[in-house]
């Protein structure tokens, strides 16, 4: 996990069933549910060889959606910039578990949900004693985290300013525009302009998850209930595809080359 401020760090699904989402990600990326029960509010941690992956709200939702959290140290000051910067403050909460003795209390993490300046919700996570990912960049785990958004300019700003990111521009023409945080080889997370597009939807944060083989994968999720948007495609970074899972949360998988 990276503890760079403006790095992904967490990966949270909401879902309008939650039982079916867990049944899908098992079924597709080997992933193993651990609930944590009514005091947590039934959320669940995903896990791939043991180690957290994501997790899962066990309030059921209208829809579903991935939600993509970014490092923060202090997530009342990233809030406060998020705010000053063109976006919006949803909510903010801190999270603890109470020791065997009741009396003391370990800080879990501190979280904030925000509309960003091109109106995609993203989260900031202040790491208590959850740190984050545990696995990233294998088969089955998230591997990257892309901002598609209708207003480019505003998102790149807003994430420079609020988040700290170092803007590496690496694509700029009308018919491919895209930053990245960080040089070609670090970079964290990208952003893609989806202006120019034939329908380019709502500007939103979308995972993608590593998988052995993307064609593999793509009739797999048919086969689990979901949905193929993408048909599965060579890309500079590996062979690729977006899909909708069996309860409509969007996403990507990709086969990495090696």
């Amino acid at each position: 996990m990276s503890t760079t401020t403006g790095a992904p760090n967490w990966l949270a699904l909401t879902s309008s069933d939650p039982e079916r989402s867990v049944a899908f990600y098992g079924e597709l990326l080997g992933w193993t549910p651990e609930y944590t029960g009514a005091d947590y509010g039934n959320t669940v941690n995903f896990r791939l060889d043991g180690k957290r992956v994501a997790s899962l709200s066990g309030e059921r939702a209208d829809r579903s959606s991935w939600g993509v959290f970014l490092h923060t140290d202090d997530i009342a000051e990233t809030s406060l910039s998020a705010i000053a910067n063109g976006g919006a403050e949803l909510f903010q909460t801190t999270i603890e578990t109470i020791g065997p003795d009741t009396t003391t209390a370990d800080q879990i993490g501190a979280m904030v949900v925000l509309l960003d300046a091109s109106g995609a919700q993203v989260g900031g996570w202040q790491p208590g004693t959850h740190t984050g990912f545990e696995a990233t960049r294998t088969i089955g785990a998230p591997v990257w985290f892309e901002l598609h958004t209708t207003n480019f300019s505003a998102a790149v700003d807003f994430y420079a300013k609020v988040f700290n990111w170092t803007i590496s521009i690496l694509a700029d023409s009308d018919e491919f525009r895209y930053a990245a945080n960080g040089s070609e080889e670090l970079a964290t997370a990208g952003i893609l302009d989806l202006s120019n597009y034939p329908a380019p939807g709502t500007s939103q944060w979308l995972p993608y998850f590593g998988v052995e083989n993307a064609d593999a994968a793509a009739d797999h999720i048919v086969e689990l209930g979901g949905t193929i948007i993408e048909s599965p495609v060579d890309s500079p970074h590996g062979r690729l595809s977006q899909a909708l899972d069996s309860t409509g949360a969007r996403f990507f998988v990709i086969q990495e080359r090696v």
